[in-house]
């Protein structure tokens, strides 16, 4: 009995194993593939580069009208105003639901979940036409004025408004 278990539990290792590298083999061949030259990508059948180059960062880093730290430096300071907004503004929203007794506290509180409770898909289209009828699109004023959950960098379940 113990050894159908043993065989049972050694193949569904073997099976796991096998997924992995399924699923790794390509990741693995990404990053090789990022250390050859165009012609050794398409040219070659092995994993490691025959002559390693740094060429395709450089290029990769520079390719644009300017260089990727820009995007890099402005993904970091959005990602970073919306994790201090959200905190701000949850922290304070939990403080007054929790200590605070004040009228409709309760009905208020129930309009929260449900704006947490309402789908992103939901909201995003009359966002769009809103921020389309204010001149904003292509403007960085829909990221500022948005509330954090509807925000692709600060969805973290609560909610300010």
């Amino acid at each position: 009995m113990t050894r159908s278990r043993g065989g049972v539990r050694v193949l569904l290792h073997v099976a796991i194993v096998a997924a992995l590298v399924v699923m790794l083999y390509p990741l693995v061949w990404m990053l090789s593939a990022s250390f050859k030259t165009g012609y050794e990508v398409f040219h070659s059948v092995s994993l490691l580069p025959q002559e390693p180059t740094l060429d395709n960062y450089v290029s990769g880093w520079t390719a644009l009208r300017q260089p990727f730290s820009v995007f890099f430096v402005n993904s970091v300071v959005l990602c970073a105003a919306a994790v201090a907004g959200n905190t701000v503004s949850c922290t304070l929203a939990a403080f007054a639901f929790a200590r605070l007794r004040f009228p409709l506290r309760r009905v208020l509180f129930g309009v929260m979940l449900l704006t947490i409770m309402l789908p992103f898909h939901a909201t995003i289209v009359p966002q769009f036409v809103l921020f389309e009828h204010l001149g904003w699109v292509g403007t960085i004023l829909p990221i500022w004025t948005t509330p954090p959950r509807s925000t692709a960098a600060g969805r973290s379940g609560c909610s300010s408004g």
